[in-house]
């Protein structure tokens, strides 16, 4: 079962898992009664928590605030913890349990979603699965741009004045 964690220091820090799986990141640094919430689907979690940012989490906050955004939400593809993302070819479940219902909320309580977790091969199923269901929810992905193939850029990868675009999935 997972457990919500909240920093005591700044309530408006919280992480949303379990030992192995993290399912939502959240930081907010502008309180309002209707925040505007900018989630960003990346691959994975890494070593980020209720308590401590990495460097991607930094950069994702960056990037909300500067388009605006009242907070963070972060989802992953995959929710399985991992600082090598090619570890989690070797995981029977690396999606996780919950993770897809995660995703889903967070388009009932975010005003923008971007899809950010880069260009993987092994994860191209996985983002169209849940592309198609974000798509069925009338969810119109954004991005901070595309790489060569056209998979949406990891957000230590793109330019603070990078303007968000609609993102589809590139044909197989």
């Amino acid at each position: 079962m997972s457990e919500i964690v909240m920093s005591l220091r700044d309530p408006l820090r919280t992480a949303v898992g379990t030992v192995s799986f993290r399912y939502q990141l959240t930081r907010q640094w502008r309180q309002r009664d209707d925040p505007s919430l900018l989630t960003v689907i990346m691959l994975n979690p890494s070593i980020a928590d209720a308590l401590q940012d990495d460097r991607t989490v930094r950069r994702c906050i960056s990037l909300a605030d500067a388009a605006g955004a009242d907070g963070l939400r972060v989802v992953n593809l995959f929710a399985l913890r991992s600082t090598d993302p090619e570890g989690l070819k070797a995981v029977t479940d690396a999606v996780g349990p919950e993770n897809d219902d995660y995703i889903l909320d967070a388009t009932r309580t975010s005003t923008t979603m971007v899809a950010a977790w880069g260009a993987h091969a092994f994860a191209r199923a996985r983002a169209q699965q849940v592309f198609e269901v974000l798509h069925r929810e009338g969810v119109n992905l954004q991005c901070w741009g595309t790489t060569k193939d056209g998979h949406p850029r990891h957000p230590l990868y793109v330019h603070s004045s990078t303007p968000l675009v609609s993102w589809s999935p590139p044909a197989a």
